[in-house]
């Protein structure tokens, strides 16, 4: 599955973020939506290594959007699209860590 991340620099309670990735996509009983975990990486090299969360934010996202195959893939474009601290942000699209891992053996 590919890494959700996307890019948007800003400042968190951590310190400054450029790249943020979706960590997950869930569910607590009698929500109004779903939780998406975002973690705040300083550069995107980390967010694709899945290193160096410099913070982490939860969002929920209403039920009524379509997670289709690849539900952090959608949590990505509602944060860009519905939440003013990601406007302006970019989609990246990484492979899996695990496949680059295999691949450099």
């Amino acid at each position: 599955m590919p890494l959700a991340i996307f890019t948007k620099s800003m400042m968190t309670d951590g310190g400054p973020a450029k790249a943020h990735s979706v960590g997950r996509v869930s569910t607590e009983r009698g929500s109004m939506g779903w939780t998406v975990q975002v973690d705040h990486h300083a550069t995107q090299e980390q967010a694709e290594r899945q290193a160096g969360v410099v913070w982490q934010t939860y969002y929920e996202m209403p039920f009524t959007t379509v997670l289709g195959s690849e539900p952090q893939m959608a949590a990505v474009a509602w944060l860009i699209a519905n939440e003013p601290t990601f406007s302006g942000g970019e989609a990246v699209v990484s492979a899996d860590p695990i496949e680059n891992a295999e691949e450099q053996r």
